[in-house]
């Protein structure tokens, strides 16, 4: 995977290519253009997969809490009477 450091140059080399109208940097803007499509809908998925994740693990969280309260809830009652 390239660096962070790397992919904000490249960033930076892109945004600079816009300016410049030369017909090789041209192609290299309609390039990233074309990039963009892809490159958002992956980063799409990858976020909606990591909250869906997230979101699992919070609920399976959640409802072992809701047992265990439960559970505290019963021990109480027996234990009281």
């Amino acid at each position: 995977m390239p660096s962070p450091a790397f992919l904000e140059a490249l960033s930076v080399a892109c945004r600079f290519a816009w300016f410049s109208p030369s017909p090789h940097e041209c192609r290299v803007q309609r390039c990233r253009e074309a990039g963009n499509g892809p490159g958002g809908t992956m980063t799409a998925l990858v976020l909606g997969s990591l909250l869906a994740s997230a979101k699992g693990a919070y609920d399976a969280q959640s409802a072992d809490l809701t047992q265990l309260s439960a559970n505290f809830v019963l021990l109480d009652r027996v234990l009281a009477h």
